[in-house]
């Protein structure tokens, strides 16, 4: 009878210890399955901008005439922090961009002056903006795609720069200067984890990288000075580009 109780009693310790760890591993599980909790993200993008300088013109523009028109190469880098993690993400934002178009040296008659020397106009933007991002079906669904929008307040630097690689003055007007303005974004980012959880694991261990994303967004600039301004540096842009939370 002694036996039996004391095999009773080791059975007893034996079930007590496997339900502890069954109960540890399953706890584990569940908080793997949990999205890790991310600070911000990091945006590098690509595409043309077009600025509407010649919108108040019934006729060519400068910039139609000087530049023919052509959409600038445009770049951006962007950083996010996250101000709240819920159903989804809300987010500030700063960016910095640059753009420059190269023409052929024309007077104001459209008509060329020299072949080889080139004139150029660049765009630096600066902007901050307000983020939210829907990423609660990508994180807890597995639906790789993630809406985004943006909106907020611009600051783009100009400057138009002779063949010598000065600033051109029309005039007696230095062509530089600094036009106030706003945006808003609309874009569609697809979350690239999806596709490979097993390099997204080995990423996030070795660089702290939480997701990686491949976007889509098309932006509308009003940048004038609200109306004030010296030349309308607005634009309806796209961009291709890649971002990374962390």
């Amino acid at each position: 009878m002694r036996g039996k109780m004391q095999r009773r009693s080791k059975i007893a310790v034996v079930l007590a210890c496997s339900m502890a760890v069954f109960s540890v591993a399953v706890s584990q599980a569940a908080a793997d399955d949990t999205p890790p909790e991310t600070r911000g993200m990091m945006e590098y993008k690509l595409g043309p901008y077009l600025p509407m300088i010649d919108a108040e013109f019934d006729d060519d523009g400068p910039y139609e005439r000087f530049y023919d028109g052509s959409s600038m190469v445009y770049g951006e880098i962007a950083f996010d922090y996250h101000v709240w993690q819920g159903v989804g993400k809300l987010s500030v934002g700063i960016h910095g961009g640059y753009g420059r178009v190269r023409g052929t040296v024309r007077d104001e008659t459209g008509a060329e002056l020299d072949a080889d020397e080139q004139a150029s106009f660049r765009i630096i933007p600066l902007r901050t903006s307000l983020v939210y991002r829907y990423d609660y079906s990508a994180q807890h669904h597995n639906i790789p795609l993630v809406p985004v929008l943006k909106a907020g307040l611009n600051y783009n630097f100009w400057r138009a720069k002779d063949p010598g690689g000065d600033t051109a003055i029309a005039d007696g007007q230095r062509g530089s200067g600094g036009q106030a303005g706003w945006h808003v974004t609309a874009g569609i980012h697809l979350h690239l984890d999806f596709f490979d959880r097993q390099s997204a694991a080995a990423f996030d261990m070795s660089w702290g990288i939480a997701n990686s994303y491949l976007f889509f967004e098309h932006t509308w600039n009003r940048v004038g000075d609200f109306g004030d301004g010296v030349i309308d540096l607005s634009a309806n842009h796209w961009a291709l580009g890649l971002a990374f939370e962390f």
